[in-house]
């Protein structure tokens, strides 16, 4: 595993895949129910306190602070993640979602 570069740049797939990896390996979960469209609370058991824990170390290793006008609840799934650290890097393209 390689440590943080000062510019993370990842493809669709690769930011897909370090997700579904990160959550693994924070939940112990096997990587087969890890899905970009499953809802985290719902579905994975991942509660507001686990959720913000999990942001924040994302946003430390990609080097990116959400704005003020979000909450965890704007993020309520993988792939909402994936949509916004795409955007913050500026440039991996995997869909659109309007805030």
């Amino acid at each position: 595993v390689s440590a943080p570069v000062e510019s993370t740049s990842l493809d669709a797939k690769e930011l897909e895949q370090f997700l579904v990896n990160f959550v693994v390996e924070h939940t112990g979960y096997p990587p087969e129910i890890v899905e970009l469209d499953a809802d985290l609370e719902a579905d994975l058991g991942i509660d507001s306190i686990k959720k913000a824990q999990l942001f924040g170390e994302l946003g430390e290793y990609f080097d990116v602070q959400p704005s003020d006008d979000l909450s965890l609840d704007d993020f309520p799934t993988l792939r909402h993640v994936l949509v916004f650290l795409a955007k913050s890097q500026g440039g991996v393209s995997s869909g659109s979602r309007s805030m």
